[in-house]
């Protein structure tokens, strides 16, 4: 039975919120207002749920024509910040027989980049035929009980920095919440 480690992404195995520096790339380029800065107004004063927010813009964001070269530039830059000690405890769990999955709420477009540049596999938030799915708190349990069954697979070690995610963690034989 393979075992698994379940890493989290924004503020775990990187110091920083990867959506927002995305978002703040593209607007950073715009010198007018467009769809994005409104729904980041409309999030930053409470009027967009999270989900509904991440669902809107990655509509917008996927129809920019220099999406895919922000989508480098950030995958470079979350290549560059990824934190040694969270990468040695997460090597210290792991041996040949463990398959490390990154799991975040940020979208797939980078963060299934981030995984295979990391020799790891992914479950991240994406849209699918016009529904969003956001793996946040309990939808990334669900995901992780669905993509590896506990009949397959020993739950072996889990990271994270959410409060929301203790449903994912306790699941596992060792966790860690980073506060």
């Amino acid at each position: 039975m393979n075992k698994i480690n379940v890493i989290d992404l924004d503020k775990t195995l990187i110091p920083f919120d990867s959506f927002r520096y995305l978002l703040l790339a593209y607007l950073k380029d715009k010198n007018f207002l467009t769809i994005v800065s409104l729904y980041v107004f409309a999030r930053e004063i409470r009027l967009v749920k999270s989900e509904a927010f991440k669902r809107q813009c990655l509509i917008h964001l996927r129809k920019d024509k220099q999406y895919q070269k922000m989508i480098n530039d950030l995958l470079g830059k979350i290549i560059s910040a990824t934190r040694h000690e969270i990468m040695n405890m997460i090597n210290s769990e792991t041996d040949q027989e463990t398959i490390n999955v990154l799991v975040s709420a940020s979208p797939i477009d980078y963060v299934g980049l981030v995984a295979m540049e990391l020799g790891w596999q992914w479950l991240a938030s994406d849209l699918v035929n016009g529904q969003f799915i956001h793996c946040h708190g309990q939808k990334k349990k669900e995901l992780v009980l669905l993509h590896y069954p506990s009949e397959k697979f020993e739950y072996n070690f889990a990271i994270s920095d959410s409060v929301s995610d203790l449903p994912l963690l306790e699941m596992f034989k060792r966790h860690k919440l980073i506060i």
